[in-house]
């Protein structure tokens, strides 16, 4: 009788999640998730997952920008929304001294700034905006957290309440036009302890 070798079978186990990395480019299909990063405009860049998943990083994209921060909004932004880096737009605003054209530039930061602009009318203000010309007759828009909340929208009565400063507060000083006149008047809202005050008119339209 003849022996014949005694052969033993091996079973190899490979761990698919180790089988893959090993081989790179397999996990870049994960990393095509990545894609969603190109809500940031860029985040395409996560198909470089092909290299061994780094695509993932892919979901960055810029910083989280969404996917129209390179293009102009419809309307004058805030300064805290993000946009795409050197984008300059216009807007032609109504405000209370009449019409006025702001530019903003998004700053390499990726958020809104707006280009210096002088007004004829101190404390002149855009209702629906943040804009807002100080003393200085300089246009505004407002950083930080809880600036002043915009003037309002018409001439306030006199005696009415308000309160002023950040925190929900009003501007202290707003300015309207005088319909019959032309001129241009100044209603303020000082500023107390207790938070309720009054506006008042130094010069009230005639």
């Amino acid at each position: 009788m003849v022996r014949r070798p005694l052969r033993t079978s091996f079973v190899i186990t490979t761990v698919a999640g180790f089988s893959l990395g090993a081989c790179g480019g397999q996990t870049g299909s994960s990393g095509a998730t990545g894609g969603s990063g190109a809500t940031g405009g860029s985040g395409a860049t996560g198909g470089s997952g092909a290299i061994g998943g780094s695509g993932a990083t892919g979901g960055g994209g810029t910083g989280g920008a969404p996917a129209d921060a390179g293009t102009c909004p419809e309307q004058l932004g805030q300064v805290y929304d993000l946009c795409e880096p050197g984008l300059s737009c216009s807007y032609t605003v109504a405000c209370q001294g009449g019409q006025q054209t702001f530019t903003t530039e998004c700053t390499s930061g990726g958020f809104w700034e707006l280009v210096p602009k002088s007004c004829t009318n101190a404390f002149d203000s855009c209702p629906g905006t943040q804009l807002y010309c100080g003393a200085s007759k300089s246009w505004t828009l407002p950083m930080g957290t809880n600036p002043p909340s915009p003037c309002p929208a018409t001439a306030p009565e006199s005696g009415a309440t308000c309160f002023s400063g950040a925190f929900g507060g009003v501007w202290e000083f707003c300015g309207y036009p005088c319909a019959a006149t032309g001129g241009w008047t100044v209603a303020r809202c000082p500023y107390v302890d207790d938070g309720q005050s009054t506006w008042s008119y130094d010069d009230p339209c005639p």
